[in-house]
């Protein structure tokens, strides 16, 4: 793996007070990937981004970058092992009296490079992200979405492999902020820059990220693909995030007819089913009542997009009979189609 994250551990120590913040964190980033790191605030994703690159010490633990483990490099080492890191942050962190140009020109002067290296390096920055015409600006002359596209031109200074970003979107309108994104996952694409990208906006994981790991005070609820996480979501937490996303949360007027067990009075049986890929394009349902002759209710639901992949969930109501209950469900996951009981109505 390009990142290597293996058991790492921090506390910080604030007026006497423990607070653990990392809690054996595990993870692993391939190369080229967008990945997402997603929870509540105070999970701890901002810690673990600055531990990527050593701005944070875990306690315990090691980070694994090129094969090199940052935790054992000494400061010297470090600094060069973040010459192939850059990172971007909320609030872009420029210097005000710089301008674009000598904001980007700060790493290559840090790192000693050439004058006249530096000004070439620099201007090609600013011209990737769209901002050579704003060389010679201030940040107090820039709009948000374009100061963060010149925090974005210095970390690309040093022909970085990696950009890390804390949650650089968030301080920014929608439409600028989609154009941050689209800028990014065109870096990804022509660059091969691997992103690791940390949010608490679940439909920027959706629109952007190849990977994501869910975080929930200190801790990895889980990790993968993003289709395979969103598809089949673990944790109590994962699935709120997915139902809150793709609108597949139950319907009121079913949900106040659920119960978890079935009584005499129960005449139906509601299930949410995921799609995802090609079978979201198919006619499952339709299939099913044909096939096994079944009456099938849909009482929600919803399409969406999930990077490349087409992802949808349906809620739907059948009748209570044993035997049509696993007929159903057989032919369902028979079809790769996740199927969740939702419970029994009376």
């Amino acid at each position: 793996m390009f990142i290597q994250v293996d058991s790492l551990s921090k506390t910080f120590i604030s007026h006497h007070q423990k607070t653990k913040v990392l809690n054996d964190v595990s993870l692993a980033i391939p190369q080229g990937s967008i990945y997402g790191i997603i929870g509540r605030s105070g999970a701890g994703k901002s810690t673990l981004l600055r531990c990527l690159n050593g701005l944070e010490r875990a306690d315990t633990g090691r980070v694994f970058f090129q094969k090199k483990d940052l935790m054992s490099l000494s400061q010297k080492d470090l600094r060069q092992a973040r010459h192939d890191m850059g990172m971007i942050f909320q609030n872009f962190q420029l210097l005000k009296r710089r301008t674009a140009l000598e904001n980007v020109l700060l790493p290559l002067e840090f790192f000693k490079h050439s004058q006249q290296e530096s000004l070439s390096k620099a201007r090609k920055c600013l011209n990737i992200v769209g901002l050579s015409e704003k060389e010679q600006a201030y940040p107090s002359q820039l709009s948000g979405g374009q100061a963060q596209r010149v925090a974005i031109a210095r970390a690309l200074a040093l022909e970085t492999k990696v950009l890390l970003c804390d949650e650089p979107t968030s301080a920014l309108d929608p439409k600028t902020s989609k154009d941050i994104l689209s800028l990014l996952m065109t870096l990804n694409q022509t660059l091969g820059l691997t992103i690791v990208f940390i949010t608490h906006d679940l439909s920027i994981v959706r629109d952007i990220c190849t990977h994501v790991a869910v975080m929930e005070k200190g801790e990895i609820l889980e990790s993968g693909n993003v289709e395979s996480v969103f598809s089949s979501p673990k944790t109590a937490l994962t699935r709120d995030y997915v139902q809150s996303l793709f609108n597949s949360r139950v319907p009121q007027i079913i949900k106040e007819r659920l119960s978890e067990n079935a009584s005499s009075k129960t005449s139906e049986v509601a299930f949410r089913l995921v799609f995802s890929g090609r079978n979201s394009q198919k006619p499952v349902i339709s299939d099913l009542a044909q096939e096994l002759g079944i009456s099938v209710s849909i009482a929600g639901g919803a399409l969406d997009h999930l990077g490349h992949s087409t992802y949808g969930t349906l809620v739907i109501t059948v009748p209570h009979e044993k035997e049509t209950c696993s007929q159903v469900k057989s032919y369902l996951e028979a079809r790769q189609i996740n199927v969740e009981l939702l419970g029994y109505l009376a």
